[in-house]
């Protein structure tokens, strides 16, 4: 008796099992997001790149650039991918931003400038240096008109339709997370000047399009928080509702959920024609209160050669020989010149 012809509704368990496997090869395609920590030397970026990679490792200084990466699983077959830059020296290699601001990277890159509270003195020629230099290499690496216009209609979806128009605001490329560490030694500093330089940073965030979260490694609740926010941002998950304003507090203001009357401050905004003369407003207004006389001096000020931190004893052996040898030859060539009666260059 010959067998009769399956019904077109009908799947086999082998269709089943295709069909289930090319929806969710489609479903979602893996994330692959470039975040770069930049900031404040000895501000704490290393520490919260282990945070972000849960690694309980003792950080070193970073003497140029360091690169990570992290994976999370995903609803999709593949895993969500994270390439991550630090830049360290402060602002001394900026030279060095084309490596992670890339024309590849440019669509999901994510900055987070790390600011030394326990030095608010220094915290503006940084804001200044991020806000000029990483908007070029932005503008550069994204090449054609369609993706600077895509770029800038994501910084409005970012901000929100409640600050269109205002002359003040000029919204960061990319997103943007300012990240004020060592807060449990700026808790310390008087009420008055605390007040002000939170006012300062939250009108900075505000202007610039920017999140703005306060840390201390002191504290583990305000860690767990600040992780959230770290993996949200790394690997585009769902975004963590916790705010807070009040300045007795670690502040935790995401993009677009602070405005001017919150804030209040120097003037109003009438005054403030564009973004750089609102900022320039509020960095007198916070070097009144701090004022930064000396400059940091450009250059490494620790001999990575005499560093414990990078000892290796076989090439540490062959540096002092070779040491030792220069010193010889030094010493030779002064002898020489004094035998022939020459004077010293």
């Amino acid at each position: 008796m010959a067998a009769k012809p399956l019904s077109p509704e009908f799947q086999s368990l082998l269709d089943m099992a295709i069909s289930s496997s090319k929806q969710r090869y489609t479903e979602k395609e893996s994330v692959k997001n470039t975040v770069f920590f930049i900031g404040n030397k000895g501000g704490g970026k290393s520490t919260l790149i282990n945070l972000l990679l849960d690694r309980n490792e003792n950080t070193k200084p970073t003497l140029a650039m360091d690169y990570y990466f992290g994976r999370r699983s995903s609803r999709s077959l593949w895993s969500d991918v994270c390439h991550i830059f630090e830049l360290g020296g402060g602002t001394m290699y900026t030279d060095l931003l084309t490596a992670p601001i890339s024309t590849a990277s440019v669509e999901h890159l994510t900055i987070f400038l790390i600011l030394d509270l326990s030095q608010p003195s220094e915290m503006w020629d940084t804001i200044e240096c991020v806000a000029s230099d990483v908007r070029k290499l932005v503008k550069t690496a994204a090449k054609t008109e369609y993706k600077v216009s895509q770029i800038k209609e994501a910084a409005k979806a970012r901000l929100g339709q409640n600050f269109e128009g205002e002359p003040f605001i000029e919204p960061f490329p990319v997103p943007l997370v300012i990240i004020g560490t060592k807060y449990d030694v700026f808790e310390t500093f008087d009420s008055e000047k605390k007040n002000v330089i939170c006012r300062c940073l939250r009108f900075a965030a505000l202007s610039l399009g920017a999140s703005l979260y306060f840390s201390t490694t002191k504290d583990a609740a305000v860690m767990k928080k600040i992780r959230e926010m770290l993996v949200v941002q790394s690997f585009e998950t769902q975004s963590p509702k916790y705010t807070c304003q009040d300045v007795s507090k670690p502040l935790a203001i995401p993009c677009g959920k602070d405005s001017v009357q919150l804030i209040g401050g120097p003037g109003t905004t009438v005054n403030f024609k564009n973004c750089v003369t609102a900022l320039t407003r509020w960095k007198q207004t916070c070097m009144a209160l701090y004022p930064n006389d000396e400059k940091a001096a450009v250059g490494i000020n620790v001999d990575p050669a005499r560093d414990p931190n990078y000892f290796e004893p076989e090439i540490d052996s062959l540096r002092e020989q070779k040491d030792v040898e220069l010193d010889k030859y030094k010493q030779q060539v002064f002898y020489n010149r004094r035998r022939d009666g020459k004077k010293e260059p």
